[in-house]
Parts: structure tokens; C-alpha cells; sequence
């Protein structure tokens, strides 16, 4: 009985110890698709500094982690020796479509959450997501903006409403819908840097606030030469956190910094 226990304990290591190679193989696999997807798809949906202010990192390490770790653990779980190789492999196929299933799921998430406008208005940005559009609007905005963008956001600005359009954008907007999320109202955002510059406040009164050393926000968020007396901030609404959107003296779009620009 003795022997017969041994035999079965070293029989049972031995199934853990495959089981666990097949998963840990599967793991592998999952890990450079998953790799494979954050390359093509963070550098082209979230590019840059986006991939902060909008929580594009946030999203896919959440999204791939669940890839990674869904089809290795399943695998692992349905792997027995006992069972026929015929419903072995039913078993394995099941666990791949599920995972490819949860993957392509992932994507469209992200599809639908990645940020298409960084859009200036009145005294603010904000970072706009092509599920917040009112898509409804899209064929009657200007030719340029009648589809959303699939390389990263395009920097634009809000027109004011006017005559009959005021009564119409107050409606909206008490239904969510800001002008920056209409594309009816979308422009250039070449044609209000320099109102947006002049609605800035001076990077001083930043740094003051939050205890700053100016070179080290220099270093830290503008690239050199940093004149750092001509920057002036927008507060920024977007999906991560609280941010401020950093103008040059021209009115360019020179980056971010995860400050909140709405406190006085």
C-alpha cells in the first residue's frame, strides 16, 4: 500500500508539473499577443502623452492583464490526463475562443474609449472620446471632421453658438452634451490659439500654488528651450485624473502636467 501510495503521489506531482508547463506555455503565448496588440495599438490610438491624460495605459494593463491571465488559469484547470484526447481538445478549443472572444472585446473598448479631439473652449480643454461624440452630428459638420480620427486626437476648438443654436446647445447640455463632444460646432484650433493663450493663466501662479521649482517642472514636463515666463495653463477635463494643458506664447499645444488647473 505504501508502494502503491508513492506511486500515486509521484503520478499526481507529475500531472501538476504538466499541467503547469502547458499553462505556463499558454501564458507565453498570451503574453506576446498581448505585447503584440499594446505596440501596434497604444502608439496609434493613444499616442504620446495621451496614453496618460486619456488612461490608455490604464485600460489596456487591465484589458491584457485579464488576457494574460484568463486563458492560461482556464487552461490549467481542464487539463487532466483522465480525460480522452478527443475532449481534450474540445476542451482546449473552447478555452481559446473564450479568450480570443475576451480579447477582441478589449479592443473594442478601447476602440470606443480612445480620445479623437483635444477641444478648446471658452476658458478650458477637453479631451474627447469617440463614444462621448454625439455621433448624430458627425454628417453635418465641416467635410474634415465627418469621421473621427484613428491616429490620435485632432487639436481643435469650439465655434460660439448663435441665433436659434443657443436655446438648442442649452438643451444638450443639460442632456450631457458639451459643443466640445459636437462636431457641428468643431473648428481648427489654429483659428483660437491666440484666444486660448489670452484665456490662459500665467505657469507662475502653477507653480506657486503646488510649491514648484520651475526647472524642475521644466525638466519634467516641456521640452528645452523651456521659457518658462511665456507658458500659460488651461485646466483640462479628461478621463485620468486632474490635468492642465501647457501653451506657448503662439498658442501650441506644448503638453500636459497632471495638476488641477480649476482650482483658483
Amino acid at each position: 500500500m505504501k508502494i502503491n501510495g508513492i506511486k500515486v503521489a509521484g503520478a499526481n506531482v507529475s500531472a501538476w508539473r504538466g499541467r503547469l508547463r502547458v499553462a505556463g506555455m499558454h501564458f507565453l503565448v498570451s503574453a506576446f499577443v498581448a505585447g503584440f496588440v499594446a505596440a501596434v495599438v497604444l502608439p496609434l490610438w493613444y499616442p504620446a502623452a495621451y496614453r496618460n491624460v486619456a488612461g490608455g495605459w490604464s485600460l489596456f494593463s487591465l484589458l491584457l492583464g485579464i488576457h494574460m491571465c484568463l486563458g492560461p488559469l482556464v487552461t490549467f484547470l481542464v487539463l487532466d490526463a483522465r480525460k480522452s484526447p478527443a475532449i481534450l481538445k474540445r476542451d482546449l478549443l473552447l478555452v481559446a475562443l473564450l479568450q480570443a472572444a475576451a480579447l477582441i472585446y478589449g479592443i473594442s473598448v478601447a476602440v470606443e474609449a480612445r480620445p479623437v479631439a483635444l477641444v478648446f473652449s471658452v476658458d478650458r480643454f477637453t479631451l474627447v472620446s469617440a463614444n462621448n461624440v454625439r455621433q448624430e452630428e458627425l454628417p453635418h459638420a465641416a467635410s474634415e471632421f465627418q469621421r473621427l480620427s484613428w491616429s490620435g486626437p485632432r487639436l481643435l476648438a469650439t465655434r460660439l453658438s448663435a441665433g436659434t443654436e443657443t436655446f438648442d446647445a442649452v438643451l444638450l447640455a443639460s442632456q450631457g452634451y458639451d459643443l466640445a463632444q459636437r462636431p457641428m460646432y468643431w473648428e481648427p484650433l489654429s483659428k483660437q490659439q491666440q484666444q486660448a493663450y489670452l484665456r490662459g493663466r500665467p505657469l507662475s501662479e502653477l507653480l506657486s500654488r503646488f510649491s514648484l521649482s520651475a526647472p524642475e517642472f521644466c525638466k519634467a514636463y516641456l521640452l528645452p528651450p523651456c521659457a518658462i515666463n511665456e507658458v500659460r495653463f488651461l485646466p483640462l477635463e479628461a478621463r485620468a485624473g486632474s490635468w492642465v494643458v501647457l501653451l506657448d506664447a503662439a498658442g501650441e499645444v506644448l503638453g500636459f502636467a497632471p495638476f488641477d488647473g480649476f482650482e483658483q
